[in-house]
């Protein structure tokens, strides 16, 4: 999240990661409503169900909290929040696919809470097509490996730089490089049919 941030957004989320760790609620309170939107997207991109999006954001939210006076400031704020996200999202899947049916009909996008940039004015023929696409595209990449899922969403859904994946993930910089082209290898191979 660095590349879309400024170094003054950088440095007032420290001032607010150090006003919560000094014990002021509101500070994290805003935080968490700065970011809110991003962790549900994230989340809702890693796991593609929508029925499990406000668990994980709230875990998400607690696990950041308590970890703050861990937080060394060596990332951005947002590059951190990004690394709890990912590893929460995929332990959340691994979890409910262990006590649920495996939605073959792939993700829901139904949900309020998850924005998705809707096509206006269009014919209902049309906007329903589209939304079969989206449907299809976010089932194969919700059919991805962890690893893969994760490098191709945050690169080219959440648009970080490969040296911010990395930082997300704790991997080099070629990892990063590798997964996502294995990725995009298997998503284009997957998705032919579409074309």
């Amino acid at each position: 999240m660095e590349s879309k941030k400024g170094g003054g957004e950088r440095e007032a989320d420290l001032a607010l990661v150090q006003r919560c760790v000094e014990g002021d609620v509101s500070a994290f309170e805003t935080l968490a409503l700065k970011y809110q939107q991003q962790v549900f997207n994230l989340a809702y991109r890693l796991t593609g169900r929508g029925d499990i999006v406000e668990d994980i954001a709230q875990e998400v939210f607690l696990k950041c909290y308590r970890a703050l006076g861990q937080f060394e400031g060596r990332s951005s704020f947002a590059t951190w929040l990004y690394r709890i996200t990912v590893n929460t999202a995929i332990n959340f899947a691994k979890v409910t696919r262990r006590h649920s049916v495996l939605e073959m009909n792939g993700p829901q996008i139904d949900d309020d809470r998850v924005e998705f940039p809707m096509e206006q004015n269009r014919e209902p023929e049309r906007s329903l097509e589209l939304r079969q696409i989206r449907q299809e595209i976010s089932a194969q990449i919700s059919s991805l490996s962890p690893e893969h899922r994760s490098v191709l969403i945050l690169r080219d859904v959440q648009g970080l730089s490969y040296e911010e994946i990395a930082a997300v993930l704790d991997c080099p910089v070629g990892t990063v490089r590798s997964r996502l082209s294995r990725a995009r290898d298997v998503l284009q191979g997957r998705l032919k049919s579409l074309a």
